[in-house]
Formats: structure tokens, C-alpha cells, sequence
């Protein structure tokens, strides 16, 4: 109610003070939003999650952790040399972060380092899901701003698709455009990095995913300034802040505030993992190469044999130095 103050014998200060300590008609009559409860994830959050999802849902991940066994091996096959000289080829480096980033989702969605089944999903949305997106506040945190769906569309069409289409595109466009695997190593860099490593250490808490990051983030580091300059691991990192602000706060934003299929997710992905790095590319490729620290990657860039032993004594001899030798 509010409180009505008597002309005489009241000056303004007096009425200001008594009107800053009654309550506020806007204040007490606003309706209040309903807040729904957001309980801290147990090992039991992701089984119950996935008991109401689809086969392909629940098993994603399961195919996603034998299936990086299964490159690998593909990999190192059809790559011919020895590591070092299947290291400096470009396409091979660039399949690799394929097989990073299917481990990396064995811990996250798969089996955690607790044991935990499904546990990435929860904790996403109980702690940096919730931050983002206040609307799950009214909605459910157990299921928004992710759900085994939305769940699924994000890694299967990023990591199965989106990746390694960006491999087989950049083999036959040619040129410079090797270089998008490296874009693409950017991006499991900053998701390592940011929604792993660093909210880990910052929170002194594990969080799914934060074990293999540990490894991930640095070997991705390491491969991208092995065959470049320094600087350009920035633009790698760039590249891969905007992956992500393309497929999660352009992508899920839509979907929930313009209210967009689920479906739509999946351009998205297909969108920052596949287009985002050859546009890039064709863009700057260009300024991208003269970056190179050596041109023992360039000579492979159609999967061509390297002797890496003969062209380190062609570079010693000509008094260039070289990274990989």
C-alpha cells in the first residue's frame, strides 16, 4: 500500500525518507517469475536423461569412442613414413584433431574420469547453461539449454561431419586451403581451454572432459606452432571463438528465443565446423601461408610421400633452418 504523506508540516526531506522506506506499489504487485529448481548434477543425472532418448541418442558417443581407434589405425595406414614424416604432412595433422576430438567426447558424454555415464550434458546445463540462458530458469535445467537431441545434432554433424568434410574439400580444392585443419585444431583448442581446463582450475572442481583437454589443448597448441609462425596460433584461436559463438550463441539462441526446430542446429554446426574455416581460408589464405615455419608441408599437400631426413640436409645446406628437422 503505498503511504500517503500529509501536506502541512512535512518538508521535502522528510517525505523522501519516508517514502524510500515504504514499499513500492510497481514492486509489490509485479507478478513474480517462477523459478525452477536446479540441483546439482549426481551420477545419476545423465542415466536418467538418456532413459526417455533414442538408441542413436543414447549410443552416439559409444560409436564416436571406437570409432577414433578405428581412424587412427586408418590413419597411420594410409599416411605412409615414419611419425615424423607423417607428422609433416598437413592433411594427416588435420584428420588428427578428427581423432582428438572423438576422445574428447568419450569423457564428456561416454564415461567420465568418476565413472559418471551422460555427465557432461547435466553439468553444462546446471552451470554454464544456466548463466547463458536465463530462460531455462522457467523451463527445466535437467533438460535446457541441452538435450540428448540437441546433444547429438552438436556432436555428431560438428565432429563426424563438419570436420572431416573440411578435410576432403581442402585435398581437392588444393592450394592453401590445408590450412582449415588447423582452423579447425583452433577450435578444440578454445573448447578445451575455455570450457574445460580453465574453469577447472579457476573452480578447483572437475567437470567431464577436462582430463583428455589437458592433453588436447597442448598437443593442438604444439601441432599448430610445429608448422607455423607464433602468430598465427592467435587466428587459430579467433577462428575457434567464432565456431562457437556460430553454433551455440546464434544456433541455440533461435531455437529458444525465435523458437526454430532442433534441426536447425545441425546448419549450424555445418556452418561453423565446415564453411567458417574455408572462407577463412580463401579469404586470408594467402597471408596464412607465408606463415609457414617450413616447406616440408607444403610438398604434401596432395598426400605426397616426404622424406623428411633428405629435405632436412637440402634446408641445412641452403642455411635454412627448419622446425620439423
Amino acid at each position: 500500500q503505498a503511504i500517503i504523506v500529509p501536506a502541512i508540516g512535512f518538508d521535502s526531506a522528510q517525505a523522501t525518507k519516508v517514502a524510500s522506506a515504504s514499499p513500492k506499489v510497481s514492486q509489490s504487485n509485479a507478478p513474480q517469475r517462477a523459478m525452477v529448481p536446479n540441483p546439482e548434477p549426481t551420477a545419476q543425472s545423465g542415466p536418467n536423461m538418456l532413459q526417455h532418448a533414442t538408441w542413436l541418442e543414447t549410443n552416439w558417443m559409444i560409436i564416436s569412442t571406437y570409432s577414433a581407434i578405428i581412424l587412427l589405425v586408418i590413419l597411420c595406414c594410409v599416411f605412409r613414413g615414419t611419425v615424423r614424416e607423417k607428422m609433416a604432412n598437413h592433411f594427416f595433422v588435420g584428420w588428427l584433431v578428427v581423432v582428438a576430438y572423438m576422445l574428447h567426447q568419450t569423457e564428456e558424454h561416454y564415461y567420465d574420469f568418476r565413472g559418471w555415464r551422460y555427465a557432461f550434458v547435466p553439468a553444462f546445463n546446471h552451470d554454464v547453461g544456466a548463466a547463458l540462458f536465463p530462460m531455462c530458469d522457467e523451463i527445466s535445467h535437467a533438460t535446457c539449454p541441452v538435450n540428448t537431441t540437441l546433444g547429438m545434432y552438436i556432436n555428431v554433424f560438428f565432429v563426424w561431419l563438419s570436420f572431416p568434410l573440411t578435410l576432403i574439400v581442402s585435398h581437392f580444392l588444393g592450394g592453401n586451403y590445408f590450412i582449415a585443419g588447423y582452423l579447425n585444431w583452433g577450435f578444440a583448442v578454445v573448447n578445451g581451454l575455455l570450457g574445460h581446463v580453465i574453469p577447472m582450475v579457476s573452480k578447483l572442481k572437475y567437470n567431464p572432459g577436462a582430463m583428455q583437454s589437458l592433453i588436447m589443448v597442448p598437443f593442438g597448441m604444439w601441432i599448430i606452432v610445429r608448422s607455423f609462425e607464433i602468430k598465427f596460433l592467435p587466428v587459430c584461436i579467433l577462428s575457434g571463438i567464432l565456431g562457437h559463438l556460430v553454433f551455440a550463441a546464434v544456433g541455440i539462441n533461435l531455437i529458444f528465443r525465435v523458437g526454430l526446430a532442433e534441426s536447425t542446429e545441425i546448419i549450424w554446426c555445418i556452418v561453423a565446423g565446415f564453411v567458417q574455416p574455408l572462407f577463412i581460408v580463401a579469404t586470408f589464405g594467402g597471408v596464412f601461408q607465408k606463415m609457414l615455419r617450413s616447406d616440408i608441408a607444403s610438398k604434401s599437400l596432395h598426400g605426397e610421400y616426404v622424406n623428411v631426413d633428405d629435405d632436412c640436409s637440402r634446408t641445412s645446406e641452403a642455411g635454412v633452418s627448419s622446425e620439423v628437422c
